[in-house]
């Protein structure tokens, strides 16, 4: 199983000045990904991301992925499919990026199932897993 280098970067997660363009595309991201999620949204992250077992709101959320910016560079988020089942979507995708200090390329799949899909079109709730069966099959799915 991956495990981050920094566990405990979630912790001190502020934004920075002087990013990369790459850190600040993957901002760009977390940013435009928050748009999908109600501003009270709850998280439960998978197991060893950080050591939180459920995040509440968008800055729980931004946590999450300060783990990545914190420990990688060239961060990028690849979705490589959404299943719509109607009251969730199952989200596959993978981090890729650079550990920082190297050039060791890492590439982490990962799945998300976003439900309770709210009026605004807003998710109230997300789980995240670290492989892309695991997260299939917690949404009933054949992996």
């Amino acid at each position: 199983m991956f495990r981050f280098t920094d566990p405990d970067a979630a912790k001190r997660y502020k934004p920075r000045v002087g990013q990369s363009r790459h850190s600040e595309a993957f901002e760009g991201a977390i940013k435009s990904f928050l748009s999908f999620y109600a501003n009270d949204v709850v998280c439960y992250p998978a197991p060893g991301w950080i050591d939180e077992e459920i995040c509440h709101g968008h800055d729980g959320l931004r946590r999450l992925s300060a783990v990545w910016s914190a420990n990688f560079d060239e961060i990028a988020v690849e979705v490589h499919d959404v299943r719509d089942l109607h009251e969730r979507l199952v989200i596959l995708a993978r981090f890729t990026g650079r550990a920082k200090g190297s050039d060791v390329r890492v590439s982490q799949p990962f799945g998300a199932i976003n439900s309770q899909l709210r009026d605004d079109g807003k998710v109230g709730e997300v789980r995240f897993f670290l492989s892309w069966d695991e997260a299939l099959q917690a949404a009933g799915l054949p992996a």
